[in-house]
């Protein structure tokens, strides 16, 4: 506050002194207002029209970053709700405007991945120039290797989608296993260690199967092909496998996971690597259950409720994370309820020995 009532006096010693034709005095208030306050874009506005013409250009260019920075923090209050649209499009004319600011590269690229459009995302990553504030974004978005010499308190989560995962014929094999073993599925629960494990409808709603020997042996090698090279796109280094985990999960109307993470230090410490596939009944009829990556580290105090990847549950998808990862499944809206409607998963975990 005390801030603000300074920047406010200097603002109105400026303008008393270029209204006096004090232009000097006038400079050397704003001056001082800038010191505090370098991104003022009124000030700056000021202090270029009274700049010598030597120096005129490089006051014009500060003023056209602050005006940037300066749309690109509405483009932050608006990237939510019915005006993310309006927030976009700010961020895009402060790309073309200004390239060379990575902050609006990191607004479009975070913009992008917030609703899912991950293809639109990593073409805007792929664009992006390659700087400390864009890196670990671009990083997540590209699944390129991470540097060292980047420290992010809240980096976003890195993750590898493989869209068209399975062939169509195996494809109809899950579906149709999913189909029949609907009368099987238990109610999911969440927990721990096997001491832990239990009904919390509070935080997971959702069925979930976990006698899977008719899909296991020929699933499961798909996926583990897939773990080499998926595995420096997570940032992650080559690890001892311990025990792989499988099980079917279907999420019907009103059924979620609430933000939690597969991998703990009470009793889930072994899981490394996290899995989903996702498919369905064609046409889909149900809408939400998105997948909500947070960015950070909960472990460390770090996570961001506000900051977060959102990958879309399409049907025939393979998305592999981090276990360590706080994550959520959003709320699914089914009109029939029927069971073949479910969104249906075949997910689990590789572990380290």
């Amino acid at each position: 506050m005390a801030e603000d009532v300074a920047i406010g006096e200097l603002w109105r010693a400026a303008q008393a002194a270029r209204a006096a034709g004090d232009s000097v005095g006038a400079c050397r208030e704003l001056d001082a207002l800038l010191s505090r306050a370098p991104a003022h874009v009124a000030a700056l506005r000021a202090r270029a029209s009274l700049a010598p013409e030597t120096e005129r250009a490089t006051w014009t260019e500060r003023l056209a970053d602050a005006a940037t920075v300066e749309s690109l923090d509405i483009a932050l209050a608006l990237r939510d709700g019915p005006m993310a649209a309006r927030a976009e499009a700010l961020a895009r004319r402060a790309i073309a405007e200004r390239p060379q600011l990575a902050r609006g590269h990191r607004m479009l690229m975070d913009l992008l991945r917030r609703q899912g459009r991950l293809d639109e995302a990593a073409a805007a990553a792929a664009a992006a120039p390659d700087t400390p504030e864009t890196r670990a974004t671009r990083a997540a978005l590209l699944g390129t290797p991470g540097t060292s010499d980047v420290v992010e308190e809240t980096p976003p989560i890195r993750f590898v989608v493989r869209d068209g995962f399975l062939t169509m014929a195996r494809h109809a094999e899950a579906l149709a296993f999913a189909l029949a073993g609907g009368d099987t599925l238990e109610t999911a629960m969440v927990g721990g260690d096997d001491s832990e494990w239990k009904v919390d409808p509070e935080a997971r709603r959702a069925r979930a199967g976990y006698e899977l020997a008719a899909v296991r042996d020929w699933f499961l090698p798909l996926v583990e092909a897939e773990l080499e090279t998926a595995l420096p796109g997570l940032g992650l280094a080559p690890f001892e496998r311990g025990e792989t985990e499988l099980q079917l999960t279907a999420y019907n109307d009103g059924e979620y996971y609430r933000t939690h993470a597969d991998r703990d230090d009470r009793g889930l410490t072994g899981r490394w690597v996290t899995f989903v596939y996702y498919f369905n009944h064609a046409p889909r009829a149900f809408d939400g259950g998105e997948l909500i990556l947070f960015d950070g580290d909960a472990a460390r105090g770090t996570m961001r409720s506000d900051a977060f990847t959102t990958i879309l549950p399409v049907d025939n998808r393979l998305v592999i994370f981090p276990s360590a990862a706080q994550h959520e499944v959003r709320t699914v809206r089914c009109r029939s309820g029927a069971y073949v409607d479910s969104r249906f998963t075949l997910n689990g975990w590789f572990q380290r020995a």
